[in-house]
């Protein structure tokens, strides 16, 4: 068949092929779904693929990870393909998945319908295509990717056990294919004495448990009693671009085309991706509750009341709102945590000439503390922070801290000051850890501290901290919508989500419906950062 050979790199989306860049088919390696997408090809007369995979409009097969991120929970995608992009041949040297839908097999590819029985439901039929593809090298065979001829509207089912069930494709695709690119059959083994050396090989490899092994080698068996052909060998050297060229027999005269391969550069018509939620929030869902106590109508409130921005995390400190970030009170040692935390806060208030005591940091006194941690040199958002009027910082050191660790105006904790402060917890502070944020905590609090703003050291406030309501009370909105609320999606990114934010949630309806009063202070303020705000790997 005349078609294009893929020849960018050791990966192929076909989904990317087809005009759809933002998908990938479950089963494709996770690191490589960022990566830059090459759009070379070489047009040629091929051998026709052994193995060939239409891709299907409506809700193709995808992973969980896109189901939990990418779509509404309840609503069915409907994603289209260009159906008029050329057949893709992946030739040998490169992967791609392929399930066990709208799949076609030819006589020479029989032996690679069989799918392994001792792995999960969502990772047999991907194992057995990885499997399969790389037998296909042997025999001068390749997988093609068709043009879609197929529409599918899935059952719904939960993502949140499918993802359980896709652990081995999240974790590890990116080994098997790297096992598979070095594995290799001595040249004097038949095709089937291939075929049973991988699948042991894939055994002892733990992608599979050897009754896989078993099961294939009887596979054999009972192909060999039902008389089918055993594929011939055929060397890599003889293939041109990973493929076996033969000679179009419509053609009465052979054109160059036919003798010399053509590269191409092409790209499909790209299609609309699939929408998750609407950016348009109504007016009217906005809700507001006058309060009893003033009888101001809305229209006069002040002008400034939305004019205040909430960035990072303010934390008007009490012990329980420390306690509740640290403690886990189900295990017998939090509870000596907890009681480790009783004690300290209250003998720090009698040990708060400690470091007064050291000449250094005797000026550094103050309700209002900067708390963080590094591993790096002074950042340069680290400086600005020590520059901020009215705030004191503390920097918390670690073992990778560099020892010259040095910044005026700061307060630095190595953590040889650390084992001399005059509180337990810290003794029971791991080392490497993000947790050692708590001598700084403890050190704040001990010079007067009553609001704590914890970072890192590559944040940098954008208004000197003066946008976060340190009143009492204040006006704002109060969410009303369900039992899971996502900030990003509040201030304008619905696509996107914190770290943390439940997996399944991420494709539900979200409502814009809030109430506006005048409010008690929230007692932890979190801002929102642009640039690379915190969000998980998945995302990432």
């Amino acid at each position: 068949m005349w078609g294009l050979v893929y020849k960018g790199g050791s990966r192929f989306n076909p989904y990317r092929h087809f005009g759809q860049p933002t998908l990938w088919p479950r089963g494709y390696p996770l690191s490589s779904i960022g990566e830059n997408i090459s759009t070379e090809y070489v047009l040629n007369h091929w051998k026709t693929p052994s193995i060939q995979q239409g891709v299907v409009n409506g809700d193709p097969d995808m992973d969980a990870i896109f189901r939990l991120t990418r779509k509404q929970t309840h609503s069915q995608l409907n994603v289209t393909f260009d159906d008029r992009a050329p057949p893709a041949i992946v030739p040998a040297g490169v992967f791609s998945p392929f399930n066990s839908q709208n799949t076609l097999f030819l006589y020479d590819a029989v032996w690679a319908l069989l799918i392994p029985t001792t792995t999960t439901f969502r990772v047999c039929d991907i194992w057995r295509g990885y499997w399969a593809q790389r037998l296909l090298w042997e025999m001068g065979g390749n997988l093609g990717f068709f043009p879609p001829n197929a529409y599918q509207k899935r059952n719904s089912h939960s993502y949140i056990r499918d993802a359980v069930n896709e652990k081995d494709l999240y974790f590890q695709t990116e080994r098997l294919v790297d096992f598979l690119q070095t594995w290799t059959c001595e040249p004097i083994k038949p095709f089937f004495a291939c075929m049973t050396k991988l699948s042991i090989d894939m055994a002892h490899a733990k992608f599979w448990k050897a009754a896989d092994a078993d099961l294939i080698n009887l596979w054999i068996k009972d192909l060999k009693a039902l008389g089918n052909k055993e594929p011939r060998r055929i060397p890599f050297r003889s293939l041109q671009n990973g493929v076996q060229v033969t000679l179009d027999p419509k053609l009465t005269k052979q054109t160059r085309l036919t003798n010399q391969q053509v590269n191409v550069t092409f790209w499909a018509a790209e299609q609309t991706p699939p929408q998750i939620y609407s950016t348009g929030v109504p007016v009217d869902n906005i809700h507001s509750t006058p309060r009893t106590d003033k009888k101001q109508p809305l229209t006069k409130l002040p002008a400034k009341m939305f004019m205040k921005k909430w960035f990072l995390c303010l934390i008007l400190l009490s012990v329980g709102c420390l306690l509740v970030i640290f403690i886990n009170v189900s295990s017998s040692s939090s509870l000596i945590y907890l009681k480790k935390w009783i004690q300290n806060y209250t003998s720090s208030i009698s040990n708060r000439d400690y470091y007064d005591r050291i000449e250094t940091y005797k000026h550094m006194k103050g309700d209002r503390w900067i708390v963080l941690t590094t591993i790096a040199h002074p950042t340069p958002d680290v400086q600005f922070l020590v520059n901020i009027p009215g705030w004191n910082v503390v920097v918390v050191g670690d073992t990778k801290t560099p020892a010259s660790w040095r910044l005026p105006n700061c307060v630095y904790l190595s953590l040889e000051d650390q084992q001399k402060m005059p509180f337990e917890t810290v003794g029971f502070l791991p080392r490497n850890s993000y947790a050692r944020k708590t001598a700084g905590y403890l050190y704040a609090i001990s010079k007067g501290a009553q609001i704590i703003y914890e970072t890192d050291d590559d944040n940098r406030p954008q208004d000197l901290l003066k946008n976060f309501v340190q009143e009492r009370t204040m006006w704002g909105l109060v969410y009303k919508g369900g039992s899971r609320f996502n900030p990003y999606r509040h201030f304008g990114q619905p696509t996107l989500w914190p770290r943390g934010y439940p997996l399944s949630s991420i494709g539900e309806n979200i409502s814009t419906e809030y109430v506006l009063n005048h409010w008690k202070t929230p007692s932890i303020q979190q801002g929102v950062v642009n640039g690379d705000p915190d969000m998980d790997a998945i995302l990432d």
